[in-house]
């Protein structure tokens, strides 16, 4: 589920991009499925589906991601990497979690006011306090410093993963 909503978020990031993307922009000469009509969501979505559009897609966001939202990715395998070494089934956690985001993700919707807000930004205002409510749900009790495990090995696992990702990028950036 999660990852489901994670890739609907990156196509609804790919589809808030700006046209003028070269065409044969280093993708094997394919076309560029971010040049789309103004106000027809439907056609991209469908294009998407059709081989290899949604890969293409998703390359191309990490291709061109900016640093900032480099950082939150690798929040997100940090938070992952922690949940995988310490989940707890209990549904309190979760159900508290999201309480927490409904009314910090609704308290922070108001805040920006009137200003639109693209899909994923919208998903970032709830999905935060999610995170960091299930994230010290999760290590209450466990020796945590802050946001480092008392074990090493849960240290190096989580910068294991971001580097990797690091490394995935950076060969996008710089290869393809």
């Amino acid at each position: 589920m999660i990852v489901g909503c994670i890739i609907s978020l990156l196509l609804s990031e790919a589809v808030s991009m700006k046209p003028g993307i070269d065409p044969a922009d280093k993708f094997n000469g394919l076309p560029a499925l971010f040049v789309m009509p103004e106000g027809h969501p439907v056609t991209f979505y469908l294009s998407m589906f059709n081989g290899r559009g949604l890969l293409i897609a998703i390359l191309r966001y990490f291709k061109n991601i900016k640093p900032g939202k480099l950082i939150l990715w690798y929040y997100l395998i940090w938070y992952f990497t922690t949940v995988y070494f310490h989940f707890d089934p209990t549904p309190k956690i979760w159900i508290n979690a999201l309480g927490i985001s409904l009314v910090i993700g609704i308290a922070l919707m108001l805040s920006v006011g009137s200003q639109p807000l693209k899909s994923w930004q919208t998903f970032r205002l709830f999905w935060m306090p999610f995170a960091v409510s299930s994230f010290s749900s999760l290590i209450k009790g466990q020796g945590f410093f802050v946001i480092f495990s008392p074990h090493w090995s849960e240290i190096l696992t989580s910068i294991c993963a971001c580097l990797m990702f690091t490394a995935i990028v950076l060969l996008l950036k710089y290869r393809a």
